[in-house]
């Protein structure tokens, strides 16, 4: 048994979000809120509060090989590849 791993870079991917404390107001309240208003970053992307990072659309690159090259790495008697597409 062979497994293959393939997954993409070079597309942006949501990683994290910039929060705020919100007004209480009507008869919902949620105690914070997604800050639109927050912009640029050092480390990756920051647009309107959401923080990106490189991955192919599903999930960040790195979570995208952490199965391949962590959990199946060691199964007995299959070969594990890993590929990056670009």
């Amino acid at each position: 048994m062979e497994i293959y791993c393939m997954y993409g870079v070079g597309i942006l991917r949501e990683r994290s979000y910039m929060y705020k404390m919100a007004l209480e107001s009507g008869y919902c309240h949620i105690p914070f809120h997604i800050d639109t208003r927050a912009e640029g970053d050092s480390e990756g992307y920051l647009k309107g509060g959401v923080h990106f990072v490189d991955g192919d659309e599903i999930v960040p690159v790195h979570r995208s090989g952490f199965v391949c090259k962590i959990e199946w790495v060691n199964l007995p008697s299959v070969c594990s590849y890993t590929f990056q597409c670009f």
